[in-house]
């Protein structure tokens, strides 16, 4: 039962049985990510850290959600969603019109087919028979589901008949009733089972079995009636949770589906986990000659970012919709986004004196800064816009007097200063307010949008801990709004918590490397001069060094090797997001970014763009002995 206290706790939607409720906390936007094109006829890849939302991707297509949709579909918070699914085919005014075969959960116990002391040929059987049977109740109970007929007392009035086949494989019919196929599948499980129960498998009969998922071949020309009731003419089978198959179980799965071309959709959902070193790094994750793959992060990443900002809002206010504790609509008034309080004032205020001060004592020396000192006095803005302008201004003197220490003096015009101060500046100044003055950074729905890394989950989870402040204010008569500075304890907190707690889930050397990250980043970004302004979040190595470590993790280099082996675990665990083939300075690079979350911890920007390059061997010594720092330089202060 969904926590009606706080909905942003619940952030698993397999457990979220209701599916009304389901439905009402779904955000239409999220399908944006499927592309109508060979949607029911082409296998799709789709690939995620945990949390980036697959099984409830997968799920909206299942028909008891399909249903429940097309019964509340004059409503008006549902009517975004069911447009949407109208428009991939889904659903029309008729009812549902795609049939979902859902197998989700239970994947780890095909992987257990591989402890058995058996030949290989005879695993491979095992596990396509057992998948095969698994598929075939999966496709009578949803087809029953989709004419709202029970599973399986109707089984009888179910009929199934396949089409178009030249080349019927041994064993099947052309036509059964429901209660067969259920029968078969019933019989083939009973023999896996009786086979697995012997304990002399080296003498026990060979299991015949299948060596293919054949029902997929008879499932493209599948036609379903119940009693005279046509079931869909699309169909999609649907599998979750692939990372948990066995790496060989998971080999084969894919190149049954993928390279035997059927027309027919078959979805696979899995995290970044089952991904090789040089799957998870290719160039292309987007689309393949015979199937098409989604990788969720790049996507909501790349040119969809602000378009997943909205629909992160549209998540949090569902989800606020649903407390009953609390009358919130909008999750947004519930983050002020604005330093406005009396006290913040009075510092901002004590900040420019005392930094303008510092400025003045050493531009006196000289009339080179007269004129941006001028400039600077003439102006009229609020406490924390001069505050502003004063370290940018501080910026950029640091950066004029490293250029120029050996240079004649001359007068620096306005119009140098208007052009040099741009809004990266003005990021990097805004972020050194924060850690020389400790003027909030970390707040507002934009910056949390951000700090969410394009995974759900972790937008949840950071708006459950805020969502759960405002509760507690509003019981106490309190406002709910919070403020700029609670925001940021509130999410430095959980983030301090869920990294000091979770890093003991991996080997101390991927600690030490993601620390390494973020300590040579925070050491870049807070140069005085700011050089890489606003900031520095993340690293990068050249595509000819990727090339390197994707043959190490193929062979024997184990420095190389463990380096790959850190950065794929890095990233399938949404440690470290990667950008390939960037173009900079005349070479092609891959950035390894810090997760969003991470920068918090370390107190780095949230943009994307500043990173500086490293030598696989600075990597590898990062790896076994950690960052150390260097004395940091500053001219003007």
């Amino acid at each position: 039962m969904l926590d009606l206290r706080n909905p942003f706790k619940e952030r698993r939607s397999e457990l979220i049985d209701n599916e009304e409720t389901f439905l009402r906390l779904y955000s239409p936007g999220v399908l944006d990510i499927l592309d109508d094109k060979d949607l029911w006829n082409k296998p799709l890849r789709i690939k995620s850290a945990p949390g980036g939302g697959k099984t409830s991707l997968l799920r909206i297509f299942t028909p008891k959600s399909l249903h429940a949709l097309y019964g509340v579909r004059d409503r008006e918070h549902y009517k975004d969603l069911y447009l949407k699914l109208q428009s991939l085919g889904a659903l029309d005014n008729d009812g549902p019109k795609v049939l979902g075969i859902f197998l989700y959960g239970g994947m780890r116990k095909y992987a257990k087919l591989e402890y058995i002391d058996i030949d290989r040929l005879q695993k491979n059987r095992l596990f396509f028979s057992l998948l095969n049977s698994r598929i075939v109740l999966a496709m009578l109970r949803s087809a029953l589901e989709y004419t709202q007929n029970s599973y399986p007392e109707d089984l009888k009035i179910l009929s199934i008949k396949f089409k178009k086949i030249d080349n019927l494989q041994d064993g099947w019919k052309l036509e059964y009733q429901g209660n067969e196929l259920f029968e078969w599948a019933k019989v083939t499980e009973n023999d896996i089972g009786s086979f697995l129960d012997s304990f002399e498998y080296p003498s026990a009969p060979r299991y015949k079995g299948l060596d293919s998922i054949e029902i997929l071949d008879l499932l493209q020309y599948v036609s379903i009636k119940v009693g005279h009731k046509e079931v869909a003419g699309n169909v999609v089978v649907m599998f979750d949770d692939l990372h948990e198959l066995s790496q060989h179980q998971h080999e084969c799965l894919l190149d049954d589906v993928i390279k035997s071309r059927r027309k027919l959709g078959v979805w696979l959902s899995e995290r970044l986990e089952a991904l090789g070193f040089d799957e998870l790094l290719s160039e292309d994750m987007t689309l393949g000659r015979d199937h098409n793959e989604i990788k969720i992060e790049d996507y909501w990443g790349g040119k969809s970012g602000n378009k997943f900002e909205r629909i992160l809002i549209n998540v949090a206010d569902r989800r606020c919709k649903e407390s009953t504790v609390i009358d919130i609509s909008s999750f947004d008034s519930c983050l002020k986004d604005v330093l406005d309080n009396q006290d913040l004032q009075e510092q901002f205020k004590d900040i420019v004196a005392k930094v303008s001060e510092k400025v003045l004592n050493f531009t006196s020396k000289g009339s080179r800064y007269l004129s941006w000192l001028e400039e600077i006095g003439n102006l009229t803005l609020t406490p924390k816009e001069m505050a502003t302008k004063w370290i940018a201004l501080r910026i950029l003197i640091e950066r004029e007097e490293r250029k120029n220490q050996q240079e004649l003096e001359f007068q620096l015009s306005p119009e140098k200063l208007e052009k040099d101060e741009d809004s990266a500046v003005r990021g990097a100044a805004e972020l050194f307010l924060h850690h020389e003055f400790k003027i909030p950074y970390y707040y507002g729905i934009n910056r949390l949008s951000k700090i969410s890394s394009s995974n759900i989950q972790q937008f949840l989870w950071l708006s459950g801990e805020l969502f759960e402040y405002a509760v507690s204010s509003n019981l106490l008569n309190r406002t709910a709004a919070i403020d700029p500075e609670n925001q940021e304890n509130i999410l430095k907190g959980a983030i301090n918590k869920h990294w000091v707690s979770n890093r003991s889930k991996f080997d101390h050397r991927l600690y030490r490397f993601i620390d390494s990250i973020g300590q040579f980043s925070r050491q870049e970004t807070l140069k005085p001069n700011a050089p890489y302004s606003p900031g520095v979040s993340g690293i990068a190595i050249s595509m000819d060094e990727r090339e390197s470590l994707i043959e190490a993790s193929g062979k024997n280099d184990k420095v190389l090797k463990t380096l790959a082996e850190i950065i794929t675990t890095s990233i399938a665990n949404n440690l470290l997001e990667i950008k390939l083939n960037y173009k900079c300075k005349d070479k092609r690079w891959m950035i390894i970014y810090l997760n969003r979350m991470l920068c918090v911890y370390y107190g780095l920007p949230l943009q994307y763009g500043g990173w500086r390059e490293q030598s696989l061997n600075s990597m590898v010594s990062w790896v076994e002995q950690g960052f150390s720092k260097t004395k940091k330089e500053n001219i003007l202060l």
